[in-house]
C-alpha cells in the first residue's frame, strides 16, 4: 500500500528528473570551471623548463614575479641577514605581466605569519675565509638566488609588507614560498617523524 497517491508519485518522478538534470548541469559546469586558470596561471603551466641530459648544460627560463623595494639602495648598508634588522618593512610588489590577477595569486597567503623570498643576488666584492660555495649562503654560486625568511605585516593588492629585510631596493623576485613550520623546521620534522632514518 502506497501512501502517495499516483499524482503523487508523477509528481515526484518529474521533481527528481529536474533535479537529476540540474545535477547533470552543476557537473559540467564544474567541469569546465576546473580547467579555467588565470592567463598568468596558464602561461606558467605551458611554459617550457629545458631540463639537462647526460653532461648537456640547461636552459631554465626565469621569469621574475616582483620586485623588492626597500630603505637600502646599495648592497654596503644592506643587513647580511634578516634578524639584524627584524622591525624595517619592505614591500614585494608582484610583476602584472606575469599575474594578470595578482589578488588570485595571493589568495591565502595571509594565513602564514612567514614566506620564503627566492631572490635574484649579486656576489658582494668582500674577501674571505676559503670555504666551498655550496656550504655557504654566499651569491658566489653558479645560480645567485637568495633565500630569505621574512615575516609577512600585511598583504594589501599585489604587494606584500613584511619584516626581516636583507635585500637592497629593486630585488628582482624569483619565487615567494609559504613558510610551513611543520616541513620547514628540522625540529618540528624531527618529532613528527622520530623512526625515520
Amino acid at each position: 500500500m502506497s501512501y502517495f497517491s499516483r499524482e503523487d508519485e508523477q509528481s515526484r518522478i518529474h521533481y527528481l528528473e529536474i533535479q537529476l538534470g540540474l545535477a547533470r548541469q552543476c557537473n559540467k559546469i564544474k567541469e569546465e570551471l576546473g580547467n579555467c586558470r588565470c592567463v598568468g596561471c596558464r602561461n606558467n603551466q605551458e611554459s617550457e623548463v629545458e631540463g639537462a641530459v647526460g653532461n648537456a648544460i640547461a636552459a631554465v627560463p626565469v621569469k621574475y614575479i616582483g620586485t623588492i623595494n626597500t630603505d637600502f639602495p646599495e648592497k654596503r648598508a644592506t643587513p647580511r641577514q634578516p634578524v639584524i634588522c627584524s622591525d624595517l618593512i619592505a614591500k614585494l610588489t608582484l610583476n602584472n605581466e606575469v599575474f594578470t590577477n595578482p589578488n588570485h595569486a595571493l589568495e591565502g597567503l595571509q594565513e602564514f605569519s612567514h614566506i620564503w623570498i627566492l631572490a635574484k643576488v649579486s656576489p658582494p666584492r668582500l674577501n674571505g675565509a676559503r670555504t666551498g660555495v655550496l656550504a655557504t649562503r654566499s651569491p658566489h654560486r653558479p645560480n645567485p638566488i637568495g633565500l630569505s625568511l621574512v615575516k609577512i605585516n600585511k598583504i594589501v593588492g599585489n604587494n606584500i609588507y613584511f619584516s626581516g629585510v636583507d635585500m637592497i631596493d629593486g630585488t628582482p623576485v624569483v619565487d615567494i614560498k609559504p613558510y610551513i613550520p611543520h616541513y620547514d623546521n628540522p625540529v618540528m620534522i624531527n618529532l613528527l617523524e622520530p623512526n625515520c632514518t
